[in-house]
């Protein structure tokens, strides 16, 4: 089951580069999650856990840091009892990109461990894995790592005006479990005005505007036409992602925003950051 890993790869996904969007906030953001609902397997009867996300930004890129801590009640009174923690970084170019999971399902401990670069934009390139067994593969060309997919769904979503929706897909590696190629499809909707704060969680981000973003991820490659898990999401401006509903066909998960801290961003001696030169 890929239910904490496709949370990930929703927080990687939501990450822009500020190559562009210069008015990303790194922050720390913590959720608590439950379920939302069973169409297709009974058998799922509880949701419960919590999950921190931190994103901290360099002068040469973005790195991410994420804690995660869930239980799945299951019939028969049983429970599937899991726990992630994960590290990122990526390049503010978009080409190079490192990755590092431990995963613990019922006392078993998973790793997977590497590093990935593109040999330049809209090329393939190749990931070398040290962990859980050393190899090398190649990744297709098109190839994009999440920051800079991100980078083009926060652009994207800025150039949306009136009623308009927009829609794109592409190849993305994460490298967070299995070969860690999916093809990616994005739904930005319409701009939401800004509104009050429903709640203090949100109040840092409630004076800016926001789209309703769905991300699906399908497995690279595969005939299987149904996403392994789709996303949905409030985005706002500055990068922050508010409640969001993660669908695994079979049942659905709630996130709520329970904490948001937003953190000053570096002072950089180059184009495009505080203090730095034009």
């Amino acid at each position: 089951m890929r239910f904490p890993l496709a949370i990930l790869a929703f927080a990687l996904v939501v990450l822009p580069d500020l190559a562009r969007a210069q008015y990303f906030a790194p922050h720390r953001a913590l959720y608590t999650m439950s379920l939302h609902g069973t169409d297709h397997d009974p058998s799922i009867l509880s949701v419960e856990g919590e999950m921190m996300d931190e994103w901290g930004e360099s002068c040469e890129g973005w790195t991410l840091e994420h804690r995660s801590s869930f239980e799945i009640g299951v019939g028969g009174e049983q429970s599937i009892r899991l726990a992630t923690q994960i590290a990122t970084w990526e390049a503010r170019d978009g080409l190079s990109y490192r990755f590092s999971v431990r995963s613990l399902r019922d006392g078993g401990e998973e790793r997977i461990e590497g590093a990935a670069r593109l040999d330049g934009p809209g090329k393939g390139g190749s990931v070398h894995y040290s962990r859980p067994k050393e190899k090398t593969k190649p990744l297709p060309a098109g190839t994009i790592f999440p920051t800079a997919h991100s980078e083009e769904i926060l652009s994207r979503a800025g150039e949306s005006t009136g009623e308009s929706t927009v829609s794109f897909k592409r190849t993305v590696f994460d490298g967070l479990s299995g070969d860690g190629l999916f093809e990616v499809n994005a739904l930005i909707g319409p701009p939401q005005r800004p509104g009050p704060a429903e709640r203090a969680a949100a109040k840092p981000v409630a004076s800016l505007r926001s789209w309703p973003t769905q991300v699906a991820f399908y497995r690279y490659a595969s005939p299987d036409a149904a996403p392994d898990n789709e996303v949905s999401f409030r985005m706002y401006a500055n990068g922050v992602s508010d409640d969001m509903i993660i669908d695994f066909g079979q049942f659905r998960v709630l996130a709520v925003l329970k904490a948001l801290e937003l953190s000053p961003r570096p002072t950089c001696k180059r184009a495009g950051f505080p203090g730095g030169t034009k």
